[in-house]
């Protein structure tokens, strides 16, 4: 049987860490970015995966998107649909102070039942906090602060590999905090 030398093991351990290290930034670079939404309804704080600990307790939001409410013209296709949808930091740009909509994806691990109840209901949510990144970079944007919180939609999203909704939300107002 071949001794395996100091060196060899030393080598091995080098490359090990460099494969690794490659292996963790690449993922970085690669990270879908996600934002946070601290939505409480009824005394229970909206939250599904944990992905993150800083934002325990909050909703984790995939992709989210602001237009303005009420919207210019009522669309004729889906793709005008989209047209009027921007990223929330562009939309405070435009339109600051101006009430709107935001639209996101958010897995659900069977504690949303109060989302729909309270949009079944009609409820207004009196205000709720969003931490918003930017998808692409997963970059903090900015902290905002929404008031007049109305949850207009949930959709399923069957293709999903697991429990998805494509929310819609409407708010009165969204300020940084």
């Amino acid at each position: 049987m071949k001794k395996t030398s100091k060196f060899q093991i030393f080598a091995a351990l080098v490359l090990a860490a460099l494969i690794s290290g490659h292996t963790v930034r690449a993922r970085q670079q690669t990270q879908i970015g996600y934002s946070y939404l601290k939505l409480v309804i009824g005394g229970t704080a909206m939250q599904n995966l944990e992905r993150n600990r800083e934002y325990a307790g909050w909703l984790e939001l995939d992709g989210v998107d602001a237009r303005l409410f009420p919207v210019p013209a009522k669309p004729a296709s889906e793709k005008q649909h989209r047209a009027g949808w921007t990223s929330v930091d562009k939309f405070l740009r435009d339109h600051p102070g101006h009430s709107g909509e935001l639209d996101f994806g958010v897995g659900d691990i069977g504690g949303l039942d109060p989302m729909l109840d309270a949009m079944k209901r009609k409820a207004v949510i009196p205000e709720a906090d969003l931490d918003y990144f930017n998808y692409d970079t997963n970059v903090l944007v900015g902290k905002y602060k929404l008031t007049g919180v109305r949850i207009l939609s949930m959709k399923d999203v069957p293709a999903s590999a697991c429990a998805m909704y494509d929310v819609v939300i409407r708010f009165d107002s969204i300020a940084a905090r």
